[in-house]
């Protein structure tokens, strides 16, 4: 039986073992990808749950998006339909580097854990592969260092080096 509507987004919060109490629902993130990460950064500390819709065929960059944005955090999707397969519980990391096919075929919910008192510091291997990934986007060295600081645990002065090291820039 299909589940309309903002009823998926409650019953995905509902089902997803994450605080319930205190969320906010972005609904259907913008299609256009500066919008999109733009809202993602405003919400990167947001310590409440985030409830966002995703279309058919948008989870696999929409999971990478928020993985970025947000660094890894447990997550929980819910189909729309029971036809569109189970709820799959796990967190954004390996829901990104899964090596089957991503969890929902169909449009569905997703629930993500809010911000925790302090970010994880990524490793680096993990700042340099995000880095690449945004100056292969053509990110210049002082955008990559704004959108990472908050969410990777690094100083903005060294990501910034790092990211001049990558494009081949000089630091200025």
């Amino acid at each position: 039986m299909p589940v309309p509507g903002p009823t998926l987004s409650l019953l995905a919060l509902v089902i997803s073992g994450l605080p319930a109490d205190s969320f906010v629902y972005l609904g259907a993130l913008p299609g256009d990808a500066e919008a999109r990460e733009a809202l993602l950064r405003s919400v990167a500390s947001e310590r409440r749950t985030l409830v966002i819709v995703a279309a058919e065929g948008e989870l696999a960059s929409l999971v990478t998006g928020l993985h970025s944005a947000l660094g890894n955090r447990p997550v929980a999707i819910v189909p729309a339909s029971s036809g569109g397969g189970a709820v799959w519980r796990g967190d954004l990391a390996s829901l990104r580097d899964a090596p089957e096919p991503l969890p929902a075929a169909s449009d569905c919910a997703m629930v993500v854990g809010g911000a925790t008192e302090e970010p994880a510091t990524w490793d680096e291997a993990q700042l340099a592969t995000e880095i690449d990934r945004r100056v292969a986007r053509g990110e210049g060295a002082r955008e990559i260092s704004q959108a990472l600081t908050k969410v990777s645990g690094w100083s903005r002065r060294e990501i910034y080096r790092r990211a001049t090291e990558r494009t081949g820039t000089r630091p200025g």
